[in-house]
């Protein structure tokens, strides 16, 4: 798999390569659609996520059945819409299947509005795996209609193909992305009837990156209906998918939800410190994670008898470390196998495995890989058990890159993570001693047994304040009746502009690195509408304009850059290089230092 910043790099590039927001299906801005599918290819480059496609003569169009349109009538009262997957409910609270990212804020919201929970049952068999609901949920089920289409063309795509093509090696095919748009389009007629019946003024959902969700979007934007993303995992400093949205045009785009709902600052941070100083679309809000609260704020959730005693045998063991098991994508290091092997024999083991992997074949599979090498580790209740019950009784956790990391901070247990790609998305956290890095037993045994966690304010990760979710879920709701819309431009505060302009610097600079010198200089500026003191962005595009030959442009972001800091030995050599008049320009133009 390639390293995130290695994916987000490239997209950035192609965003600072060409206006991507030229690019339009039926007068919609489909580059989110594009881009999504764009970085799980660069991420893969084994798969098929790019297939080339034929250009189809017939569409389909989603229609809400009729008698659905009826039933959902009977639900004009709604304020808030929930819409969810049955994916998401991998949780259990009273032995009935829990959606721990929608049902703790539907709960909470009931407080004061009129909740709806939506869900569209695509695969039968898998609804009635997770049956019954903890909360109350109105399944739709949408019927299919066939048109003759028209429209056999997206707008600006060639140029916009040449670009992705030089960029990253990658073919993108026409046809294929005209499909995947119309899929888009079926979906919004049948989303229209539904939010027509209902009427709400806001819409959560898990997970906007689907044709299903984007089209939700789309028709709720058309009808002044707010939308809100609620986080369900780690975003970190570099995900295709939250993060680095370069581009974003004035009015937004129709494909992305008005607000991502946040569990922290950290997260909050990274989605918004590439958006331009007045954006008003797209906006990241922090609002906390009501799970997480619920366990720590609360008492302890109802559990049956099976699990009390299973969290009985666990305060009799030495220590119990979490291990939470990704999918296929990343297999386990044989190093934690021995790790196993080796431990005290007072220490459990608990092996989670991932609500997606988590069916009785894999589980036995699973079971028979772990019993070759030790007997001390509990698969069944570890699975089953809600995570927050396990953290608050467990002495470290360990995984390859889940964001379980930050809800282990929220419960003061110390993560271990045992896979690069945990270190690569991590890395920021890691250099700040809030996680520790594993890739030997010996080392994995001896950090299990220190138990070391750097003491933090965990609400940097994940808040958990009912008062801070109670005031972010206001500023949603009212999104659309508030008379002050146009001057909600987010703000931040300076010592925060300068670390985010520190970081597109270094974007810049890895830009540079990989030869995208129109994508760096247009990021270089971006960090100094962050921060117009730090001499060395000033200094970098300073370098550019020289090395292009504009000698000029070149001497006015030098001088600025000795104006900020005139002590700045680099920057001075920097210059000298620039007024001297070598005869050799190249070898002037090697004494030039990015910093």
């Amino acid at each position: 798999m390639i390293p995130f910043k290695a994916i987000v790099e490239k997209i950035v590039a192609i965003e600072q390569s060409f206006d991507v927001n030229s690019v339009t299906f039926k007068n919609i801005k489909i580059w989110p659609l594009i881009r999504l599918l764009l970085r799980q290819q660069i991420g893969h480059p084994h798969a098929d996520y790019l297939k080339k496609g034929k250009y189809e003569t017939d569409k389909k169009i989603v229609k809400l059945q009729k008698e659905h349109f009826a039933q959902l009538s009977k639900y004009k009262d709604t304020e808030v819409l929930f819409f969810s997957r049955h994916e998401e409910h991998f949780e259990k609270l009273d032995n009935k299947h829990y959606n721990p990212f929608l049902d703790p804020m539907i709960e909470f919201t009931n407080r004061n509005y009129n909740t709806l929970k939506i869900e569209i049952p695509f695969y039968l068999d898998k609804i009635q795996e997770k049956l019954p609901r903890f909360t109350s949920t109105v399944f739709i089920i949408p019927s299919t209609i066939t048109e003759k289409a028209t429209n056999r063309s997206i707008q600006n795509f060639s140029d916009l193909q040449r670009i992705v093509l030089d960029i990253t090696g990658l073919f993108i095919d026409e046809a294929f992305f005209i499909n995947e748009a119309r899929t888009i389009n079926a979906w919004q007629f049948f989303f229209e009837q539904v939010l027509l019946a209902i009427k709400p003024k806001a819409v959560f959902f898990v997970y906007f990156h689907y044709h299903v969700a984007m089209a939700l979007v789309s028709v709720c934007k058309k009808l002044s209906i707010v939308t809100a993303d609620v986080q369900h995992g780690r975003h970190g400093s570099y995900n295709g998918a939250y993060t680095h949205w370069t581009q974003i045009p004035q009015n937004g785009y129709e494909l992305l939800p008005d607000y991502f709902w946040c569990w922290g600052r950290t997260c909050q941070n990274s989605i918004a410190k590439c958006y331009p100083g007045d954006i008003l679309n797209h906006r990241p809000v922090v609002g906390g994670n009501l799970w997480v609260s619920k366990w720590i704020n609360d008492e302890e959730p109802d559990i049956n008898e099976g699990s009390k005693n299973f969290y009985n045998l666990l305060a009799q063991k030495e220590k119990v470390i979490l291990l939470i098991l990704q999918g296929p994508d990343t297999p386990l290091k044989e190093f934690v196998f021995e790790a196993m092997r080796m431990s005290p024999k007072g220490w459990l083991w608990l092996i989670r495995l991932h609500p997606r992997y988590s069916d009785n074949n894999r589980k036995k599979r699973i079971y028979d890989i772990f019993r070759k090498y030790c007997t001390n580790f509990e698969i069944e209740y570890a699975t089953s058990c809600p995570l927050y019950g396990l953290l608050k009784r467990c002495d470290h956790h360990l995984t390859a890159n889940s964001s379980t990391f930050y809800e282990a901070l929220a419960f003061n247990v110390p993560t271990t993570i045992i896979d690069p790609t945990g270190l690569d998305i991590y890395q920021k956290e890691y250099q700040l001693n809030l996680l520790t890095y594993s890739d030997s037993y010996e080392l994995l045994l001896k950090l299990i047994n220190e138990g070391y966690l750097k003491k933090i304010d965990s609400s940097e990760y994940i808040e958990t304040s009912p008062k801070v979710a109670q005031k972010t879920l206001l500023e949603i709701i009212n999104h659309y009746s508030s008379n002050k819309i146009n001057e909600k431009k987010m703000e931040f505060n300076a010592e925060n502009n300068k670390r985010n302009a520190l970081e597109l610097n270094q974007l810049g600079k890895d830009l540079y690195k990989r030869k995208f010198i129109r994508a760096a200089l247009n990021i270089f500026f971006k960090a100094l509408e962050k921060s117009q003191d730090c001499a060395i962005i000033y200094n970098n595009i300073g370098i550019l304009y020289c090395q292009n030959g504009e000698k000029n442009k070149s001497f006015i972001f030098f001088a600025k850059a000795m104006e900020t800091a005139p002590d700045d030995m680099q920057i001075s050599l920097n210059v000298i290089a620039l007024l001297k008049n070598l005869a050799n320009k190249n070898k002037r133009l090697d004494l030039l230092r990015l910093l």
